[in-house]
């Protein structure tokens, strides 16, 4: 399915559990960016795949009890904000997608205490990783490094009043901070990561 004319939005599913969104062009072809790609609204246990959706404000949006929804491998490079899920639910995964060039946020959690976050392209995503209110999880891996040629970039990862989280294994270099912790951001554990080549590893 070709949704790429279309300036406002690309789908939304509202409610229900269990669907498959594959192989779909949710992008705008238009000059600046528009709308979302794909969104959930208190929607559970979907999976969303080798979707395109770039171009727009948002390219993968979960709002309300969106939970248990796996996004992967998908294409939501050049959007201002690839991944923002401001929502109650639970357990959704983000993985192996392309969130390069994003202007704003590539992946913006909040209040999910079972996230899942892997294998993720974050090339010239101004900023990296946002978790808001996320407690008990395992950030692991991911390369989050600002390889743009105008010096120091953004933060890799940031975390809000968000606590007893693992951070390891990160590759957060070349950034204006490698990992920021922010509120009430407390039992956190911070290990093996590089943090080289920022103007702070860690605030």
């Amino acid at each position: 399915m070709d949704l790429s004319g279309t300036a406002s939005n690309g789908i939304k599913i509202s409610g229900g559990s269990g669907n498959l969104v594959s192989s779909v062009d949710a992008s705008y072809t238009g000059v600046t960016l528009a709308g979302y790609g794909i969104q959930l609204e208190s929607s559970t246990n979907n999976v969303i795949q080798n979707v395109t959706a770039t171009n727009r404000n948002i390219g993968v949006w979960l709002i309300g009890t969106s939970g248990g929804n796996t996004i992967r491998d998908n294409n939501l490079s050049g959007n201002f904000i690839a991944i923002n899920a401001p929502q109650l639910g639970q357990g959704n995964s983000y993985l192996n997608n392309d969130l390069s060039d994003s202007a704003s946020w590539a992946i913006t959690i909040y209040d999910d205490d079972a996230v899942q976050i892997s294998g993720n392209d974050y090339t010239l995503a101004v900023n990296a990783i946002l978790l808001g209110g996320v407690d008990g999880v395992t950030i692991d891996g991911e390369n989050l490094a600002w390889t743009g040629a105008a010096g120091a970039g953004g933060k890799g990862l940031e975390m809000q009043n968000s606590a007893n989280n693992i951070v390891q294994n990160l590759t957060a270099t070349n950034r204006s901070v490698g990992v920021r912790l922010v509120g009430t951001s407390g039992g956190n554990t911070i290990q093996n990561n590089n943090l080289s080549g920022n103007n702070s590893g860690i605030q």
